[in-house]
């Protein structure tokens, strides 16, 4: 075998690889993702860039950061403030609606029903005064004591055995950066096993 085809045949293997870690991590980030939102774990998806001198890999969603992102807020958690009331009333009327929808009280115990018997169904203004009053409770308990990191992406690349740095830059969204090289020197003697194969 000639050494250039020697060496096209390595870097195929190699961005077979990449792809594969990428495929990989891309599912594991929706797996460890929040399920507060039903919209965050399917908007990750794998990115790669094969070029001559550069080779790209990374996992992105839209919903991250910037105009309507939450996702680095999930992951990273947030200081004390006063969240807009729309999306969590939006997220109430999602995830909570058995608890909201529905009002009764066990006599014996004193704790709120979920609808069943002895429970009287909330509609029209009553629901969404309900909604409402819970957002606003959340609303305040974020206001107070900020939001949890999740830490799910920290996560998905600590299970696959990655180096990575927190990049907190001013002027842009938070990202992982991930030490490849490492990686990929634990995993070039399969590489060229398949190569000389």
């Amino acid at each position: 075998m000639l050494f250039n085809d020697y060496w096209s045949n390595v870097k195929k293997e190699i961005e077979q690889e990449l792809l594969a870690l990428v495929n990989h991590l891309t599912g594991l980030i929706q797996k460890n993702a929040p399920v507060a939102t039903d919209a965050l774990a399917p908007s990750f998806e794998p990115i790669s860039e094969f070029r001559p001198a550069r080779a790209f890999i990374g996992v992105g969603s839209p919903l991250w950061f910037g105009q309507g992102g939450y996702g680095a807020y999930m992951e990273l958690g947030t200081k004390p403030h006063w969240a807009p009331i729309a999306p969590i009333a939006r997220w109430v009327e999602q995830k909570i609606q058995p608890h909201v929808l529905a009002v009764g009280v066990e006599f014996s115990t004193g704790k709120a029903l979920p609808a069943r018997a002895g429970t009287k169904k909330l509609r029209g203004d009553a629901r969404q005064r309900a909604i409402q009053a819970v957002a606003r409770a959340i609303q305040v308990k974020i206001a107070q004591k900020g939001t949890e990191a999740k830490l799910f992406v920290k996560r998905s690349l600590d299970e696959l055995g990655l180096q990575s740095t927190l990049v907190l830059a001013t002027d842009e969204e938070p990202y992982y950066e991930i030490d490849i090289a490492a990686w990929l020197e634990a995993r070039l003697p399969a590489i060229l096993d398949r190569v000389n194969a």
